[in-house]
């Protein structure tokens, strides 16, 4: 399969970084402007998908291809800190099933992380 290109953002729209080996490892290739990329992921510690949902929308551009494309994630902070190996086990299905929708289903949706419709 082709790689994926990833952005990582906060709620703030900071670029983050601390995912780039799980990333890699699940077939994307993280990028440093979000301009470039076709998902964007948005987490952030201590910050629960609820509270994201009501935070994603203004901080959403229509000239980034991630919202042209409708790939546009919201990701439990819990699962995406994979600080051990099972975590790192799931975070790092969690993170397939975002890249290649329709590939792999771990069935964490809903779950764990959750594809935000921008249209």
């Amino acid at each position: 399969m082709d790689k994926v290109t990833v952005a990582c953002l906060d709620t703030r729209n900071n670029l983050k970084k601390d995912l780039e080996a799980l990333i890699a490892e699940a077939g994307g290739v993280l990028q440093d402007d979000v301009h470039t990329a076709r998902v964007v992921i948005y987490y952030e510690k201590s910050t629960s998908m609820l509270q994201l949902m009501g935070v994603v929308p203004s901080l959403l551009d229509k000239g980034w291809p991630a919202v042209e494309y409708d790939r546009i994630y919201l990701w439990d902070d819990e699962a995406a800190m994979a600080d051990e190996a099972d975590v790192a086990v799931n975070a790092l299905e969690d993170l397939a099933e975002m890249l290649y929708p329709g590939y792999f289903v771990f069935g964490n949706e809903g779950k764990t992380w959750m594809s935000f419709k921008t249209q």
